[in-house]
């Protein structure tokens, strides 16, 4: 008996068509969807995507159900915008009410979502991991693939490095946003470091000021060649990334017990942008805690899939 498997398209981060960041959501309750099904149905619709799933019967963790991401060409264990996407569907579909949070498991493991009285949704994030700052000469070899002046990546207090709050992504600073504005040609060579990194790609990015409320202070843009994304319009999970980042660093001031926000704009050099609310706090013991990220989404289209 064939079987159908509903599917939504949604522009993530934003409330405007055609900006923010484009997802699929696919629903699998009962066909069964095998691995190489859901790659190939996130690259039929050329998305990365999300698939909402039961709860699997043995998990221990009480999650309320499963989130797994596929572009075409891989999985990914955790993908911002479609989780984005697929809370924006599962609020229009009266299974998340506004105030609820409910517990997803991801392969970045079981983590809190919801949907804010605001209208917007949100996805807490793993605390973050650092690996060790990259050195002057590496520094000179991001750069290059970047294709920018070499100097132009860096900081004085902020090293391009490895952060990962869920999905390791290659945080690089660079000196002003015209910077950011420059689109790489060498993907190629992006790719081959993301390997050499154990990384999904490069996040570029400068501050306007030191994130201390609300504001503009981040402008950036994401390429992510090794997924096949040569860019990545709002990358949810870097945007966790650099909030654990900039914590870590000193940048964004931390008092335990409370969280610190701040607003991530994303993409618009490359022509289609968004933003990101990025809320970072602080443990009693000093730890970084799980860094969350909210934001809109609309929904576009929707249909289903037949599949044998």
């Amino acid at each position: 008996m064939p079987r159908k498997i509903p599917f939504f398209v949604c522009d993530s981060f934003t409330d405007t068509p055609f900006q923010g960041n484009p997802a699929g959501v696919f629903f699998d309750s009962d066909a069964a969807l095998t691995d190489d099904e859901m790659r190939r149905l996130a690259g039929e619709v050329h998305l990365e995507s999300a698939f909402v799933l039961p709860a699997d019967p043995g998990d221990a963790t009480g999650a309320d159900f499963r989130l797994r991401y596929f572009t075409g060409v891989c999985e990914v264990p955790l993908c911002g915008h479609a989780t984005i996407a697929a809370l924006t569907v599962l609020r229009e579909q009266r299974r998340l009410l506004p105030g609820q949070t409910l517990r997803a498991a991801t392969l970045a493991g079981t983590l809190a979502v919801g949907a804010n009285e605001n209208g917007t949704v949100a996805l807490t994030q793993r605390s973050p991991t650092f690996s060790d700052p990259l050195s002057a000469a590496a520094t000179d070899a991001v750069t290059d693939a970047l294709g920018y002046v070499r100097g132009s990546a860096g900081h004085p207090v902020l090293p391009v490095q490895c952060v990962s709050t869920g999905t390791p992504w290659l945080l690089v600073p660079v000196r002003t946003r015209a910077i950011v504005d420059q689109t790489p040609t060498d993907f190629a060579a992006i790719t081959a470091l993301s390997h050499q990194y154990g990384t999904f790609g490069f996040y570029v990015f400068v501050l306007h000021s030191t994130p201390a409320s609300e504001t503009l202070p981040v402008w950036s843009r994401c390429y992510a060649p090794l997924v096949g994304l040569n860019e990545d319009p709002v990358t949810g999970s870097a945007s966790g990334a650099l909030g654990g980042y900039l914590a870590q660093h000193g940048v964004l001031p931390l008092v335990p017990g409370a969280e610190t926000g701040f607003t991530v704009w994303q993409g618009f050099g490359g022509g289609r942008g968004g933003s990101v609310v990025v809320r970072v706090g602080r443990e009693a013991d000093g730890t970084i805690a799980p860094v969350t990220i909210e934001g809109r989404a609309i929904i576009l289209s929707e249909g289903a899939f037949t599949l044998p």
